[in-house]
């Protein structure tokens, strides 16, 4: 999660992949999406190791498998 303020320097960023681990399950997934969110309010997807593509909609943050 410390990667959130690093974000915020980024003006128009939309998608961020994220290839390394996080040791995180799905639930602590989606609280990475929304606090990256906080500090970069442009990022609408963001997939992360486990292969979950987590994107914003109206307000909310969810997730496909693929």
């Amino acid at each position: 999660m410390e990667a959130g303020s690093a974000l915020s320097r980024f003006k128009e960023l939309r998608y961020i992949t994220l290839i390394g681990g996080l040791g995180a399950d799905v639930a602590d997934e989606q609280c990475i999406a929304k606090e990256w969110h906080k500090h970069c309010k442009t990022l609408k997807t963001i997939i992360l190791p486990k292969g979950q593509v987590w994107f914003e909609q109206n307000g909310e943050w969810g997730c496909r498998s693929y």
